[in-house]
């Protein structure tokens, strides 16, 4: 009986440890359309500024998931104002700045992060991966932990030329497990470890 408590007890710690490290946030184009500038940069680099973001996604987030608006003082062809993205892999910086209304959180910079990769021509900074932050203010509105960090990937970015807009945008990204939710994951490996081992003996 206490073999099947256990277990019982250690799989449900492995299975709702991750969650706090399972929040997704995608940023996109979303209703602002296409704006600001792609440039394709020498020795394969690539820079944009002023791109419109117009939403965000969020999935993970207990009682708020959903899209929401990013506003800010970009403009694209869809005529709103939203949120800015501005990058360069020269500089290895990225950052989008707005605000999201409905959250409650000001204008501010949203995310701010460095490249690790990335793959750019001259259609568009094709694909990227790195480690990001978010604004504490959109962390606690959303009821994550403000020390959450990101690796972003899927960041796709689509233009007719170096120097022309950006035409769509994409940046998804998940949350990476903090320490604490690691451990208690090893915590409920051990204990299934320990239960497995009990278990031939008898």
């Amino acid at each position: 009986m206490k073999i099947a408590k256990l277990l019982v007890l250690s799989l449900l710690v492995s299975f709702a440890a991750p969650a706090f490290g399972a929040i997704v946030i995608d940023f996109g184009t979303g209703v602002a359309g296409s704006g600001g500038t792609f440039n394709l940069l020498t020795g394969g680099n690539a820079s944009g500024t002023n791109i419109p973001i117009g939403s965000m996604t969020v999935v993970g987030s207990v009682g708020h998931d959903g899209v929401y608006a990013v506003s800010g003082t970009c403009s694209g062809s869809g005529g709103a104002n939203v949120g800015c993205l501005n990058f360069n892999t020269a500089t290895n910086t990225v950052t989008i700045t707005g605000a999201v209304t409905s959250l409650g959180v000001g204008s501010q910079t949203l995310l701010t992060g460095s490249f690790l990769n990335w793959t750019a021509s001259d259609v568009g900074l094709t694909s990227a991966y790195g480690p990001d932050s978010k604004a504490t203010a959109l962390l606690t509105a959303l009821g994550a932990s403000p020390n959450t960090q990101f690796a972003y990937f899927g960041f796709s970015l689509s233009a007719s030329g170096s120097g022309t807009a950006a035409i769509s945008t994409d940046i998804r990204n998940s949350g990476v497990p903090e320490p604490a939710s690691m451990s208690l994951i090893g915590l409920g490996l051990a204990g299934l470890a320990l239960a497995g081992r009990r278990f031939r003996r008898a």
